[in-house]
């Protein structure tokens, strides 16, 4: 998402740019015809400008149409039930048989003993939410 507002940024500040550019040659070629006698066929501006100011705008309105369908494609969040009373009883009875794979030490213990009380905590704290 972010790379696509960088690219519609960039694009935006290139058509700002090519228009300042697009009058300042306007403003040249002005003073230019003020100053000397113009031929009768010469054009009085430069055309190869204007595409070039016209494909800078017909991008920048592609990649600003690109970023508004990649936004409105993007997919809500969807809810998910909390499921408070059974993560409670299978943390129970995870930490109270003792089914650890690991070597049984004094801290692997205290470990399993303190996650089992945050854990715990964390649950209640969700109930609270529910009700």
């Amino acid at each position: 998402m972010l790379f696509l507002a960088v690219l519609a940024w960039l694009g935006v500040m290139t058509a700002i740019e090519g228009a300042a550019e697009y009058r300042a040659e306007r403003l040249a070629v002005s003073a230019f015809d003020a100053r000397m006698p113009k031929p009768a066929d010469a054009a009085p501006y430069n055309p190869a400008a204007r595409e070039r100011l016209l494909g800078q705008a017909a991008g920048s309105v592609a990649v600003l149409g690109f970023v508004v369908y990649a936004l409105r494609r993007r997919r809500a969040p969807e809810p998910r039930p909390k499921r408070a009373a059974a993560v409670r009883s299978t943390a129970t009875t995870r930490w109270t048989n003792g089914t650890s794979r690991r070597r049984r030490t004094s801290g692997a213990v205290a470990a399993e003993r303190l996650a089992a009380v945050v854990w715990t905590d964390h649950v209640a704290r969700q109930e609270k939410e529910v009700a």
